[in-house]
């Protein structure tokens, strides 16, 4: 798909994370097969099995939960899920969207663990401001990373210099399926 389409879409699954943020809710398993684009180009976010309120989880409490290649640092950690834990499965949806690679295709579970804790993936093909952003979504500290979604957008519409796109409540509204 044209880089424009990539962009569409990816503001799209970032607009419906505000709104689920704005709620109190944390998604805790954001993947691309939890996100479906309609034949019109029209995001929805699926499957809210492990999504918890903002606030329920307790730090070390917690066990690891979602899809591996997705689960941010912090929570092998002990961490609780939280935005920065969404903001982080986002980030390696963003990079695959934009590379077209699965970065962990080829490890075993734990290599993708230690990846996942210690690697710093390959920015080298996208343009610097790109980069840093991609970087500071994946970053491995949660404090490093964006602490709202609408600072991804902000920052995604930036970097490829898009004009930033207005929601209405109507079109929030449209991101959801139960």
């Amino acid at each position: 798909q044209p880089e424009s389409f990539k962009v569409h879409v990816l503001i799209q699954l970032l607009q419906a994370l505000a709104y689920l943020h704005q709620h109190g809710i944390i998604h805790r398993d954001l993947k691309p097969g939890n996100v479906l684009c309609t034949a019109e180009g029209q995001v929805k976010v699926l499957d809210f099995g492990l999504a918890l309120s903002a606030g329920v989880a307790h730090q070390g409490s917690e066990i690891v939960s979602g899809t591996l290649a997705y689960i941010a640092p912090e929570i092998f950690k002990g961490g609780a899920s939280t935005i920065a834990s969404d903001i982080y499965a986002f980030g390696m949806i963003a990079y695959e969207v934009f590379t077209g690679i699965f970065p962990f295709e080829a490890l075993t579970i734990m290599e993708t663990i230690d990846h996942i804790l210690y690697q710093t993936l390959d920015y080298s093909m996208f343009s610097p401001e790109l980069a840093h952003m991609l970087a500071r979504l994946l970053a491995k500290d949660p404090t490093d990373r964006f602490q709202t979604v609408n600072a991804v957008i902000a920052s995604l519409s930036e970097a490829l210099h898009y004009t930033q796109p207005i929601e209405t409540l109507a079109i929030r509204e449209s991101y959801l399926q139960a």
